[in-house]
This record gives C-alpha cells, sequence and structure tokens, in this order.
C-alpha cells in the first residue's frame, strides 16, 4: 500500500472553492461602478478567479499567476459583487491574502 500525499485523492487533484458573501463597499443602495480589482494571492497557474456582479452569472477574470495580480473591469455597473476562487491541483494549498476594489460611487442609488 502506498500514501499519497494529502494533496491528492487517490492520485487525483483536489478542486478546491472558495466564495465570497456579497461585497458592498461603503453603502449597499448605492451603485458602484467597478474598474479594477487586485488580488494579493501566492501565485499559481491552477488559480482561477471570477467575479459576479448583482448575483448575475459568474464572469471570469483570468488565473493568479503573480501576486498583486490586476484584472480590468470594464467600469462595470454594480451594487455589489463576489468573489469565487477556483483551484484543481495537485499541489500545495492555494493562500488568499486580499483583494482591492478600485471603483467610483454613482449618483443612482435604488
Amino acid at each position: 500500500m502506498s500514501i499519497l500525499n494529502y494533496y491528492q485523492d487517490k492520485g487525483s487533484p483536489i478542486t478546491a472553492e472558495v466564495v465570497t458573501n456579497p461585497i458592498y463597499i461603503i453603502e449597499p443602495d448605492q451603485l458602484k461602478i467597478i474598474d479594477k480589482v487586485y488580488f494579493f494571492t501566492e501565485p499559481q497557474t491552477t488559480l482561477k478567479a471570477l467575479i459576479s456582479y448583482d448575483n448575475g452569472d459568474w464572469e471570469m477574470l483570468g488565473q493568479l499567476d503573480k501576486s498583486p495580480k490586476r484584472f480590468d473591469c470594464g467600469m462595470k455597473k454594480a451594487y455589489q459583487i463576489r468573489f469565487k476562487l477556483i483551484e484543481a491541483s495537485s499541489s500545495k494549498p492555494f493562500q488568499w491574502d486580499g483583494y482591492q476594489i478600485i471603483y467610483e460611487l454613482s449618483e443612482e442609488r435604488r
């Protein structure tokens, strides 16, 4: 019997997924214009970042292959956003140290 490292399940990579709670940035009822997002993490080529605006579909931002990693959001408008990080590998677990959101406040309110 061989003993596998704890990053694998019978030799297959383990998938990990982290989803944030809604991030409202200041006031929940004020519309924000999201310009950029920076992620701070241990760089890994297998770690993918996604974003959801106002509980919409998940949109791929890209891979977290360096830190900090900047993603342009195209000045999308939203009241809240969520992030999802997905990794599937047999290497050590990923470490997510945080994020920074660059945005403008809109005059629009709910």
